[in-house]
């Protein structure tokens, strides 16, 4: 025969066991819940930068765009930004007759002669014959040294405005070096000109890369 109390206190600590066992489970799922809930909240933490950082290394790429399609057919535009057009011509001034002078960033430019002649041209690709032989004078208002190298004449003839060729005539002299500030110099030009076409002839004159060219304009006898 069992004793009742026996059975009492086996029975007691089968449910104190079966109570600590619930517990242990309880607080092993709750660290379980708690590792994933911190896990997810760096992944989510980690994601954010990264979304930012895209979103601001985007933003220069469209504001750099900008000032292209601000300046893009805008001379003006382009010209404050110190842009300029490969393919475009310095503008020409009004033409003048044979006998006057134009002023053209701080240089005075006139021609002092321009003739009919007959070439005595020397070198390859020259064909002596009927030419106009032209003399151009530069006076250095600028105040500073004027570079001659970059000065660009050119001729074209007849109501077609077809170019003369420029020929190396022995009595050719064009410009070189520097005029100080104040200096007049001069330089000749020889072109190939047919008689017929003399009755209109234009000289135009260059006195700096992306200058205004001066324009001279007249019959040459």
């Amino acid at each position: 025969m069992s004793d009742p109390v026996q059975e009492n206190g086996v029975r007691r600590r089968a449910v104190l066991i079966g109570a600590a066992a619930v517990v242990v489970v309880a607080v092993v799922v709750a660290l379980v819940l708690g590792l994933r809930s911190g896990d997810d909240e760096g992944t989510a933490a980690d994601a954010a930068p990264t979304t930012s950082s895209a979103a601001s290394s985007a933003a220069p790429s469209s504001s750099a765009a900008a000032p292209s399609s601000a300046t893009a057919g805008d001379p003006a535009a382009a010209a404050t930004t110190g842009e300029a057009s490969a393919d475009q011509l310095p503008d020409s001034l009004p033409a003048v007759a044979l006998d006057q002078s134009v002023a053209v960033s701080g240089v005075s430019v006139s021609l002092t002669s321009i003739e009919a002649i007959q070439s005595n041209a020397e070198g390859p690709g020259n064909v002596n014959g009927p030419a106009v032989r032209v003399t151009v004078e530069l006076t250095n208002d600028t105040g500073a040294d004027l570079s001659l190298d970059g000065v660009s004449v050119n001729l074209t003839h007849g109501e077609d405005l077809t170019p003369g060729s420029p020929l190396d005539d022995v009595t050719q002299a064009p410009f070189t070096g520097t005029a100080a500030p104040g200096s007049t110099v001069r330089a000749v030009y020889v072109f190939s000109v047919p008689a017929g076409e003399r009755g209109r002839v234009d000289v135009s004159v260059g006195v700096a890369p992306g200058a205004s060219y001066a324009v001279f304009s007249g019959p040459v006898s």
